[in-house]
């Protein structure tokens, strides 16, 4: 009986770790499971005796894409939290982000907004990513949280880093000029927009105006406070600007293609993350981290493995080995042996086949080992896929300390819960006559063109031209709309005030209307200034008093108004899931202007929590659009002859501007306020109810805090009910800026316009108890869809799990059209004569 003791006795050593599996010559240590939920850490306890004494755990990831790595190392993070008293929490994300957040919980925002609104949104919009987050939420008195990217994410860094600066450069008696502060302004949005920056940037001034800071900042102490946050901070803030920016000045790792991309061009930001980590471990001593980021970031000797391009690189975790010693850092690498993986912003790809001698391939032969962790040997030299799923031969267990293993992957997936807000209810004022006590001005007729579109060339039959001038300082005023009143042709002023509009015969005996933002509009007969050839028209400026307003309780002041109505949002617009039907026409025209066509789409939209807060891309309004029906009609624009009505594949995804969901990224986001100036210009009626007409200027213009591709200037105005505070109405201009892409793209008009513009509008009406958009047009002079607009029908509230998609779109059905024509919204709005001719 001793032989099968002894058997017996060696089975069991062998179980323990360093064990020698019957299939596999590779040491493991099997996971139970990979829930974040699951408690039970007898498995991990091995784990344990691999960390050792290390301060520093940095939990890799092979590509941002796999949502179910996301819970494993949301399960390992309790596990070192509550088993080896870990606590803090670094994420590769904005090093300035995260250091806001303390100042925020302290105004009152809650603590789970401020970590969303500072981690990199690959990971706080994903639904693997939510239980970390209630974690966290659960235990934030336990936890320090950081990120160390020198990258400005986050929307703390793009909505509140330029006037954070320009409050410290005030503090520090050096006062900005505006020449600077526009320099600087344009950095911070080439930074965290499209991490780089132009060839022509300014970069010598840059560094001077941050070395004059850094100057400033030298003579006080650095434990001292400025601007609400110590010195030494400030001191690493501004450091990080100047080193981020020559990089992307000098060798532009932003502009290159992934094939074009060298591990190497991340040098630069790789050694910035590993500073400011050790900022925070200086400035937080005792701390034992866990850091949160990518597998490339975080490995050590790279050079050890047999890839010409990894000779070159020096990651973030090399850094650190280094500086804060080997034994005090340990490194868990991910890899994934099957399945599919993808970001919340890509498209799911799936896993390449595995070489037959790779680490990835023999772990995936033993059918019984689903998750592991993989105590690497530092001798072996082994194939790998742990670096964006590529096959890399080395020695690995110089890279990372230990992989942790999944046999199969899946993608992220958008996380669709809704979030909670603590703003205090509105309340509906009792009677409006407290408000408003005089005769209101009413607003443009109903039956005006909310935009302009051009004339063809068979179409015109004069043309006035002419320069806009302030009647008062005789200086000419840019960006003025000139256009025929209750039409929708019309054009813009430039730069020099000086304008071209071309009138057709029919428009011969009508109103020409000049108006602008801050002036009195002026009606002027087209016969009269054809006849007299006036060349310079003068425009007065308005006189921003409003109408007698008695305020009962408190001082209205736009900001004030603004802030009811985004509370209100809540209560007027819907948070639930709904679908609406729209009809939506749209010019088209080829790039050389010599064929036109006229497009009408039926189109369904589904939209999962409607008009409720939510993490948005810059792009995403709408969960899905698609069509019913469409049909074109062309015209040649050398004879002027219609083409019919003509069943059509083409179809386009263009939403409109959505405001009010898109309001994280606009006006309508306090955060960004400091960009922008408002004012209160008068009260008014609107469709029967009587609003308030706030107009609003964006002094710094980008394309986060506008929405708009390129802005040069941005304004215009927004129309609120007084007495619920509904938001109805939206109308702005966006002065594009001109660049080459547009000369590439659209080179007569890049020829012909000295400066390239967009109007939109939006307009919500009430369906039953709530709000909903009901209009939209977008009208531009540059891109191929010239004029365009779209018609809201009813809306209907729907059960999220019932909505399907269809795959396929339906084509134009005859008997289709006449349920749209006949509306009599439709009928009222119809502006193309020549598509009616048709129909």
């Amino acid at each position: 009986m001793k032989y099968p003791i002894l058997l017996l006795f060696l089975a069991l050593t062998l179980s323990t770790f360093g064990q020698s599996r019957k299939k596999l010559s590779i040491q493991t240590i099997p996971l139970k499971s990979i829930s974040p939920e699951f408690k039970d850490y007898h498995d991990l306890h091995e784990f344990k005796k691999l960390i050792g004494e290390a301060k520093i755990v940095l939990m890799g990831e092979a590509t941002h894409g796999e949502g179910n790595v996301f819970e494993a190392k949301t399960r390992l993070i309790r596990f070192l939290h509550e088993e080896m008293g870990f606590d803090a929490l670094a994420f590769e994300s904005g090093f300035y982000s995260f250091n806001k957040i303390p100042q925020s919980i302290k105004d009152g925002d809650c603590p789970l907004e401020c970590w969303q609104r500072s981690i990199s949104p690959i990971w706080v919009m994903s639904q693997e990513f939510q239980p970390l987050l209630s974690y966290l939420n659960r235990t934030q008195k336990e936890w320090s949280l950081t990120g160390f990217d020198c990258q400005l994410l986050g929307e703390y860094s793009s909505e509140m880093l330029l006037g954070d600066l320009y409050q410290l450069t005030e503090q520090l008696n050096y006062k900005l000029k505006e020449k600077e502060l526009a320099l600087l302004n344009e950095a911070i949005n080439y930074l965290s927009e499209s991490f780089d920056v132009p060839d022509d940037f300014n970069l010598k001034e840059l560094n001077q105006i941050l070395k004059t800071i850094e100057l400033k900042l030298d003579k006080k102490d650095l434990t001292s406070s400025v601007n609400g946050l110590p010195v030494h901070f400030w001191m690493h803030l501004i450091y990080n600007l100047r080193e981020v920016v020559s990089d992307y000045y000098h060798n532009h790792p932003g502009r290159k293609s992934r094939s074009e991309f060298k591990a190497s061009d991340s040098n630069v930001r790789d050694r910035l993350m590993a500073e400011n980590l050790l900022y925070f471990i200086k400035h937080n001593p005792g701390k034992k981290i866990i850091c949160w980021g990518a597998n490339d970031h975080f490995a050590d000797q790279v050079n050890q493995l047999e890839e010409e391009e990894l000779q070159r690189f020096k990651p973030m975790g090399s850094i650190l080995k280094r500086d804060l010693g080997a034994e005090n850092v340990f490194i868990l690498g991910t890899t994934c042996a099957s399945g599919t993986y993808g970001s919340i912003s890509e498209k799911p790809k799936e896993l390449p086949n595995l070489k037959k001698n790779s680490l990835e391939a023999k772990l995936k032969k033993d059918l019984s080992l689903t998750y592991a962790i993989l105590p690497l040997n530092k001798k072996d030299t082994i194939t790998s896929y742990a670096f964006d799923y590529l096959p890399v031969k080395g020695i690995w267990g110089k890279v990372f300390d230990a992989i942790l293993y999944l046999k199969e992957t899946n993608p992220t997936h958008f996380y669709r819960g809704e979030e909670t807000e603590n703003d205090e209810p509105i309340s509906p004022k009792k009677n409006v006559e407290e408000f408003v006590t005089n005769s209101i001005k009413p607003e443009r007729a109903p039956k005006e063109v909310y935009t302009y579109r051009a004339l063809n060339s068979s179409q015109v039959s004069a043309r006035i031209s002419g320069r806009i001038v302030d009647s008062k300082k005789e200086k000419p005023v840019p960006y003025v709309n000139i256009g025929i009143k209750n039409y929708p042709n019309g054009t813009m002023s430039n730069l020099d005030g000086c304008f071209k509009l071309d009138i057709s015969k029919d428009n011969l005996q009508d109103t020409l209307s000049v108006s602008c933002i801050g002036y009195t509009t002026q009606f002027l007969p087209v016969k009269e200034l054809l006849d007299s050839a006036i060349s310079e028209i003068k425009i007065e400026a308005q006189n921003y008093s409003l109408n007698e307003v008695r305020v009962s309780v408190e001082r209205l002041t736009s900001k004030k108004i603004l802030r009811k109505a985004i509370r209100a949002i809540k209560k007027n617009y819907t948070q639930k899931a709904y679908s609406q039907d729209f009809l939506y026409r749209m010019h088209l025209t080829t790039k050389k202007r010599d064929f036109w066509a006229f497009y009408e789409s039926a189109v369904k939209s589904f939209d999962s929590n409607g008009y409720g807060k939510r993490w948005l891309y810059m792009e995403s309004v709408k969960e899905r659009y698609f069509h019913v029906a469409s049909r074109v009609a062309e015209l040649d624009t050398l004879t002027g002859k219609h083409g019919a009505f003509r069943r059509t594949t083409f179809t386009t995804d263009d939403a409109y501007l959505d405001i009010l969901n898109y309001r994280k990224n606009s006006f309508l986001n306090p955060n960004k306020w400091f960009r922008y100036d408002f004012n209160l210009s008068d009260t008014l009626k609107f469709q029967g109810k009587t609003v308030f007409r706030i107009e609003f200027n964006c002094k710094y213009p980008s394309h986060k805090s506008t929405l708009q591709f390129r802005p040069e200037k941005y304004y215009g105005y927004i129309l609120i009910n007084i007495d619920d505070y509904a938001i109805r109405k939206i109308e702005s201009y966006t002065i594009e800026k001109k660049l080459k892409f547009w000369q590439k793209n659209y080179p007569i008009s890049y020829e012909k316009s000295r400066i390239f513009f967009t109007k939109k509008v939006v307009l919500y009406e009430k369906q039953g108890d709530l709000y909903y958009m009901r209009y939209a047009c977008r009208h531009d002079n540059w891109s191929t869809q010239r004029y365009c607009e779209k018609f809201g029908f009813e809306a209907k509230l729907v059960d999220l799990e019932s909505i399907k998609i269809p795959e396929i779109t339906k084509m134009y059905n005859p008997n289709f059209w006449p349920q749209f024509a006949k509306h009599p919204y439709f009928n009222k709005h119809y502006q193309y004569q020549e598509l009616k001719a048709l129909r």
